[in-house]
């Protein structure tokens, strides 16, 4: 009588171990999806900042275009109501000087508009890296889960077998 309630605390103790590998495995796999989506969602907020910074940084640009092509009428303006001839000489050096200047203006906002995008399209892969490696950890969180689970139960069952052998 008494084998048959060490027999049943074993079965039992052995379903629990089973149940609690089964809710191991589950939630490792479920914390690793939910850490992937999390970092799938900074690469989607990093890639609209991206889109974001390339437009703002365009109109910039188109901007002082704009404004460099606004100076050099004025320059022209003021030279020619001066009576200074524009196309020779110094004041040729001068519009050319301030037309080189005007465009290096252009380039440099463009330059560095565009490596903010790169830093938040590298930030957005960053991410998406980060969140397939989480889903992994997930991954062997639940195979070591596995690993353990069917150790002890092994383990009981060898005791079982030690304990109670077939007759």
């Amino acid at each position: 009588m008494a084998d048959m309630g060490m027999g049943a605390i074993m079965i039992a103790g052995a379903a629990m171990s089973a149940v609690g590998t089964g809710v191991s495995v589950m939630s490792s796999m479920q914390q690793g999806a939910d850490k992937q989506s999390w970092y799938n969602y900074e690469a989607a907020q990093e890639r609209q900042q991206a889109e974001l910074q390339r437009q703002q940084y365009a109109s910039a640009a188109a901007k002082q275009e704009k404004q460099n092509a606004y100076n050099q009428s004025l320059l022209r303006v003021a030279q020619a109501t001066s009576g200074v001839r524009t196309g020779e000489g110094t004041p040729l050096l001068v519009a050319s000087e301030n037309a080189a200047n005007a465009a290096i203006d252009v380039e440099t906002i463009k330059e560095t508009g565009s490596l903010a995008v790169q830093r938040s399209l590298t930030q957005a892969t960053l991410s998406e890296m980060s969140g397939q490696q989480a889903y992994k950890a997930g991954v062997y969180g639940a195979g070591a889960s596995l690993l353990t689970g069917a150790a002890g139960f092994a383990s009981t069952y060898a005791m079982s077998q030690y304990y109670f052998p077939k007759k």
